[in-house]
C-alpha cells in the first residue's frame, strides 16, 4: 500500500510539474504533451482502479484493510511503466 501511495505521489507531482511548465509557456508543442500526458495518466488511473475493485470484490479480501498483496503491488508497477 505504501509503494502505491509513493507512485501515486510521484504522478501527482509529475503532473503539477506539467501544468505549471505549460502554464509559463516553456512547452513549444504544449497540446500534444499536455494530450498524452493527460491520456496516459487518465489509463493509468482507470487501470488501477479496476485492480483495485477486482481485490476489493475478492471473498478472501477483508473489508477496511489495507491490500497487502505483493501481485496488487507487482501490477500497479506495471502498469506504471506501461503508461510512464
Amino acid at each position: 500500500m505504501r509503494n502505491l501511495s509513493l507512485a501515486l505521489q510521484l504522478v501527482l507531482a509529475l503532473s503539477l510539474t506539467l501544468a505549471l511548465t505549460l502554464a509559463r509557456g516553456r512547452h513549444t508543442h504544449a497540446p500534444h504533451t499536455h494530450a498524452r500526458h493527460t491520456r496516459a495518466a487518465g489509463n493509468f488511473f482507470h487501470d488501477v482502479h479496476e485492480l483495485y475493485v477486482k481485490v476489493l470484490m475478492n471473498p478472501f479480501h477483508e473489508f477496511n484493510t489495507p491490500i497487502a498483496s505483493p501481485l496488487f503491488d507487482a501490477r500497479v508497477k506495471v502498469l506504471g511503466r506501461k503508461y510512464f
